[in-house]
């Protein structure tokens, strides 16, 4: 932004480029009308100074102007940069919550497969106990039925020792 003392000095050179101009110009008429040339040129010489006053005054004010636009696009590209920041950053968090839902999604999608497989397994579990238990089961039933079967024979070896001494006594007694 242009200051105040930038300002004044633009307009105080054009003031004394103005002034020193309608001196000059007086200078010049006079000396050519009074026919001295020397106060002729030096009103052209201080018309050039007027000119030079005013060039000066010019070139502040547009190396003013300049500098204001600079520092007005400056100010803008400094708020665009800002404003990128702010959308990189926001992109940044939105990402980062992105991933982090994602993370949580797949630990969730994990615990519930580990939590399926360790289902399956316990209820394969269950169903190999069931069929062990029926297995023993079965075989304790049979070791039963064969004691029950040995015992019989047993007793059918039993009785047929008994017949057997039976006969031995009659045939002694006959």
């Amino acid at each position: 932004m242009t200051d105040d003392r930038t300002q004044e000095r633009a307009a105080e050179e054009a003031r004394k480029g103005t002034l020193d101009r309608l001196a000059g110009k007086a200078k010049e008429v006079i000396g050519s009308a009074v026919g001295a040339e020397k106060l002729a040129d030096k009103g052209r010489i201080q018309q050039a100074e007027g000119d030079l006053h005013t060039q000066a005054a010019e070139r502040e004010r547009v190396a003013a102007a300049e500098q204001e636009r600079a520092e007005k696009e400056a100010q803008a590209e400094q708020q665009r940069v800002q404003q990128a920041r702010q959308e990189v950053s926001t992109e940044a968090a939105q990402r980062q919550a992105a991933i982090e839902r994602e993370r949580r999604q797949t630990e969730q999608q994990v615990e519930q497969r580990y939590e399926r497989l360790e289902d399956k397994v316990e209820q394969q579990a269950r169903n190999e106990h069931r069929e062990l238990d029926a297995e023993q089961q079965t075989a304790q039933q049979r070791r039963e039925a064969e004691l029950r079967q040995a015992e019989h024979r047993q007793q059918d070896a039993e009785r047929a020792r008994q017949d057997a001494a039976e006969l031995d006594k009659a045939e002694r007694q006959v």
